[in-house]
């Protein structure tokens, strides 16, 4: 069965939906995403302009982008490539610092889409140990292999291997 990479980048939003201060950050989305489309390697991505909301507060929305692609590779010349990178330097205008880890990757099934309950799982994984092959980052990845033989339940219960 071929695998892909999960991807997830959950950032909050500084102004309401309606502002014009992260207008121009929502009028790109159709622009990355079809930028994303036709990018090597690319499987699939969450295809709403607001992805997976919720409030967190008075007017912050959470906005949650997933993605899957056929290697680490592909996704990391999308995210650092001109297009999307142009995006991604402006994002102090358009979303609030966080203090944890908000974006995290994964192998998966190619079939395969992320759940809400992956995303949650993942980042909280991430956030309590770091990088593993259950939870990883572009700066600190794991293979395939390494991913298949990893038991994060059994590392939960036994955190220093």
């Amino acid at each position: 069965m071929p695998y892909g990479v999960a991807h997830v980048n959950v950032a909050v939003l500084g102004a309401p939906l309606d502002s014009p201060q992260v207008a121009p950050f929502l009028e790109g989305i159709p622009y990355v995403n079809d930028v994303a489309d036709r990018s090597h390697g690319f499987i699939w991505l969450h295809q709403t302009h607001l992805y997976l909301r919720e409030e967190i507060g008075p007017g912050n929305e959470v906005i949650t982008t997933m993605s899957v692609w056929r290697d680490l590779r592909s996704l990391h010349t999308f995210v650092f490539g001109p297009e999307h990178a142009a995006y991604m330097r402006r994002r102090r205008e358009w979303f609030l610092p966080m203090d944890v880890a908000n974006t995290t990757c994964w192998w998966i099934p190619a079939d395969q889409r992320p759940t809400e309950q992956d995303v949650r799982e993942r980042l909280q994984s991430l956030r309590e140990r770091g990088p593993t092959p259950f939870a990883f980052t572009f700066g600190r990845s794991f293979t395939l292999g390494e991913a298949f033989s990893y038991d994060e339940e059994e590392n939960n219960a036994n955190p220093s291997t």
